[in-house]
């Protein structure tokens, strides 16, 4: 083998699962309360990175909190996330609450999720492939989501 070969790429074991089938679990360190009009505020607490700066951090203590704010919407699909319903399921929740269509409902839970899942806030697993980071669940292969923070649900502030 050549010495500035690539490696191959690994396969993909995620390609042929639904994701809606896909089991929605908090992440570590996310916490959440609601605001005077009962609207989920949520908040994860980030420790310094890694390097030079990162060992500064960590020798002073350093943390930071970044904070996200959820709509009525944002807020009603927050509460239904337990870690033992699917993405679709949690779709169907939205679909009923709000009387919205089904494959309008599906695609808000998915852009909601995936927007959570680049923020880290949330964590998604399969039945044959549990979420890395979730207590009490061996770590294996999860769904990962494109970096798109286009959703109207949520947004960020950093505190």
């Amino acid at each position: 083998m050549p010495l500035l070969a690539r490696k191959p790429a690994p396969p993909n074991v995620l390609a042929d699962k639904n994701p809606l089938e896909a089991v929605v679990h908090l992440a570590p360190d996310v916490e959440a309360g609601t605001d005077n009009l009962g609207l989920v505020q949520i908040r994860k607490t980030y420790s310094p990175a890694r390097g030079i700066l990162g060992f500064a951090g960590r020798l002073m203590r350093h943390r930071y909190d970044r904070r996200v704010n959820l709509d009525a919407r944002g807020s009603f699909l927050w509460r239904q996330i337990d870690g033992q319903r699917s993405v679709g399921q949690i779709a169907d929740a939205l679909a009923a609450e709000f009387a919205v269509e089904p494959a309008a409902a599906r695609q808000a839970a998915i852009l909601f999720i995936r927007d959570l899942m680049t923020r880290h806030l949330v964590l998604l697993s399969f039945a044959d492939s549990p979420a890395p980071g979730v207590p009490g669940i061996p770590a294996n292969d999860s769904l990962a989501a494109a970096p798109d923070t286009n959703d109207s649900h949520a947004e960020a502030r950093h505190a």
